[in-house]
């Protein structure tokens, strides 16, 4: 929601502020003692993911927070079936598109949040009996190598990872890989801006697809810049593009 900044991090907790400036502590109900790794926010929600599969979410603007429960669900015919499902794997990034529910409406798009994680997790939200973010469920095993970002544009996520791992969807739910980049160090980051997809990590890895995430190029590394270091974020406002490194 508009009007709150929200911080993550160590167990120290959620740091909101309304100012930038000054800053307090929101309460987590359930997993107090898991370091947050990343936050989005929806319309009217905020959720925060973290080590060892935790998810919680807020809905009175990063006042306070509730665990949420993860679920595999098993297709049968038309029925699917859920069983709940403690998730071990850290999660490391999370995004909020686009989706029609079909239980919900068959033409208006509900907001889904798409989170991916360690071994190739990746876990996308339904909607529960109290809200749009109060239910998740596993995707299937689509990858190996570890997600590191995860972002969303006009009907398509798109999630990065180690050894230069790209996948794309366009529900959250089945994902393919793509394998026209050349780049094999760790994608950190991927973000939309400009008419591209920017995705940036490991040895000043920056690439760039104008595609839709289909086919990708060098944009630059560690030659260009005379010098080898991990670019952990990247953001996107009036035609510049802004990058987050290590060692400063």
């Amino acid at each position: 929601p508009e009007g709150v900044f929200v911080a993550v991090g160590s167990t120290t907790g959620i740091h909101t502020s309304t100012d930038g400036n000054n800053w307090g502590v929101s309460s987590v109900t359930g997993p107090t003692s898991k370091t947050f790794m990343g936050v989005v926010g929806l319309s009217s929600e905020v959720v925060i993911v973290g080590t060892a599969g935790t998810i919680v979410r807020s809905t009175n603007a990063a006042s306070s927070f509730t665990g949420t429960q993860i679920y595999d669900r098993i297709q049968t015919g038309f029925i699917p079936t859920y069983s709940p499902r403690n998730l071990t794997q850290s999660l490391n990034a999370a995004t909020v598109g686009s989706y029609i529910f079909p239980g919900i409406s068959t033409t208006i798009p509900q907001e889904r949040v798409v989170v991916v994680g360690a071994a190739g997790t990746i876990v996308y939200s339904e909607p529960g009996s109290s809200g749009l973010t109060t239910s998740f469920v596993i995707s299937n095993k689509f990858a190996d190598q570890t997600f590191n970002g995860v972002e969303y544009h006009n009907g398509t996520f798109i999630a990065v990872g180690n050894q230069g791992s790209i996948y794309r969807s366009t529900d959250g739910e089945t994902w393919s890989g793509v394998t026209t980049t050349s780049v094999a160090t760790n994608l950190h980051t991927i973000h939309y801006g400009g008419d591209q997809w920017i995705a940036a990590g490991a040895a000043s890895s920056i690439i760039s697809s104008t595609d839709d995430g289909l086919n990708w190029s060098v944009v630059n590394d560690s030659s260009d810049f005379g010098a080898s270091f991990g670019i952990n974020d990247l953001q996107y406002e009036n035609n510049v593009w802004i990058g987050v490194a290590q060692n400063g």
